[in-house]
């Protein structure tokens, strides 16, 4: 669980990493299975998928927490360093997102711990395809 006090921004951007972990789990052990079934029995395929089946519940747990933390920050107005209207941005304005995903960037690094180097936070920071969704509530 991140600080009480993290920017709403920080909490989205993290929501949506590790829905993007888990979405990539997902289709790991999709492939895994189908793997399964053209292979027959393989320890390995299966030893991965349980692996990745815990993973998914404690991804999917973190996802919880964290979504509890941003319906806190949006019901106290929360949005830290970010401006509000940047935070509300829906990417139209194009340099406007570049530098939050850059303060984003940095501030997460903080937060975690690291020390950043604004210089290459923006390349480091991960970009989740509009195909990547997070999984409904009744799917944990």
């Amino acid at each position: 669980m991140l600080p009480y006090d993290t920017p709403l921004p920080v909490l989205e951007f993290e929501h949506s990493r590790i829905a993007h972990e888990v979405a990539h789990l997902r289709r790991s052990n999709e492939e895994l299975a189908e793997a399964l079934k053209v292979d027959g029995p393989e320890r390995e395929y299966e030893i991965a998928i349980d692996e990745n089946v815990a993973v998914i519940a404690k991804k999917g747990r973190e996802l919880e927490e964290l979504q509890i933390q941003i319906d806190d920050a949006k019901s106290r107005g929360h949005y830290g360093n970010v401006p509000e209207s940047q935070a509300a941005s829906t990417g139209e304005a194009s340099g406007a997102m570049d530098d939050l995903h850059m303060q984003v960037g940095v501030q997460l690094s903080a937060i975690m711990g690291r020390t950043a180097d604004p210089s290459t936070t923006q390349t480091a920071t991960l970009e989740v395809p509009s195909s990547a969704t997070a999984p409904s509530d009744g799917e944990w």
